[in-house]
């Protein structure tokens, strides 16, 4: 099997991509994070399709370098759409520095009750 520093960085750029758009489809992480993410992963492809073509051009190299392609500008134009839309910033972080029960309720516990059966009983208890 050979190793080859073009379908390398190719499979990290798009491996990397996949884990920033779960990390991120929510808007939960900062914004800083999603763009640090698609630039480098970006990049990455960017060297994968130069590197694809200085290569000689078979079919399976044709189909990288078009691929590569498609992965470069998703990450461009998923940055971009960050970027425009970075007014509307982390999702939620008003509501949960306005409302400090709103974790109990998305849990459903109240202070009442205890997180888990303890066959000793809790401090409370005592």
């Amino acid at each position: 099997m050979k190793l080859d520093g073009a379908t390398f960085l190719l499979q990290w750029a798009a491996g990397g991509l996949a884990f920033c758009w779960v990390t991120t489809r929510h808007r939960q992480v900062s914004l800083g994070f999603g763009w640090l993410l698609r630039s480098v992963y970006g990049v990455m492809a960017i060297g994968a399709v130069a590197l694809f073509a200085t290569q000689e051009l078979t079919t399976a190299r044709t189909i990288a370098i078009v691929a590569g392609i498609g992965v470069v500008l998703g990450a461009a134009t998923a940055l971009a759409v960050s970027v425009v839309r970075r007014r509307a910033g982390v999702r939620g972080r008003e509501e949960v520095l306005a409302d400090p029960g709103r974790l109990e309720r998305w849990l459903s516990v109240s202070r009442d009750q205890p997180l888990l059966d303890n066959p000793l009983g809790s401090s409370r208890d005592r």
